[in-house]
């Protein structure tokens, strides 16, 4: 909508609020200095509100250029239009491999990654997106070497719905519990001796054990 002063006001809950505003001035044909994006704190975006070149904002000017930029226009896309016209997350393969010592002790991890980088890497190039979560491992692990291989199959990918914790959670946890059930450990206990120098995430495990005892789902 146009403002008092002759300037264009969007109200978005925007994750790219420079993008958005670059995209809006092109299109409509104003200076960026003109363009004021009001963000809104607004939940559920699920990645739509963090595009790389702003596609979902350069249709909504598009639409307020062609009602010729005088009156408002809200921009809303049906959940057709959402699930045929939006990105996808990509797809991963994980391959695990570990090593305990004679005490039941992990030593060694090895994880390879594969899958298309949603940052547009290069096949040699590491995309901390892809990795987020597994090379940065809190766990008390001498020895670990995570590698990620970017794949290129043509499918428009973005973070959509979440980011890479979604599927190398996953991925490591599950791991994790095989490491442990192989050493014999409890997987609370097994995981909390290899959380000794990160207290935030062991005070959230603690609470997570807690709840679940309570709730008649903890691990036998």
């Amino acid at each position: 909508m146009r403002n008092a002063d002759g300037g264009i006001d969007c109200y978005s809950g925007s994750q790219f609020p420079g993008q958005d505003k670059a995209a809006i001035a092109k299109i409509c044909g104003v200076d960026p200095a003109n363009v004021t994006v009001n963000v809104q704190l607004a939940g559920g975006s699920f990645g739509r509100r963090a595009q790389f070149g702003s596609p979902y904002m350069q249709e909504a000017a598009e639409v307020f250029k062609a009602s010729g930029m005088n009156r408002a226009v809200k921009h809303v896309w049906t959940r057709e239009d959402d699930i045929r016209g939006g990105f996808y997350r990509p797809i991963y393969v994980h391959r695990l491999r570990g090593a305990l010592d004679g005490d039941g002790n992990i030593v060694a991890w090895d994880q390879k990654i594969a899958g298309q980088s949603i940052l547009g890497k290069k096949r040699d190039e590491a995309d901390r997106t892809s990795l987020e979560g597994a090379s940065d491992l809190p766990y008390a692990i001498p020895n670990i070497r995570v590698e990620g291989y970017n794949t290129d199959v043509g499918v428009p990918i973005l973070w959509w719905r979440s980011v890479g914790h979604t599927h190398t959670g996953f991925a490591v946890e599950t791991f994790i519990d095989e490491l442990l059930e192989k050493a014999g450990a409890d997987p609370v206990e097994g995981r909390l001796a290899l959380l000794k120098d990160h207290p935030r995430e062991s005070s959230v495990l603690r609470k997570a054990a807690e709840l679940a005892e309570a709730a008649g789902t903890a691990p036998e």
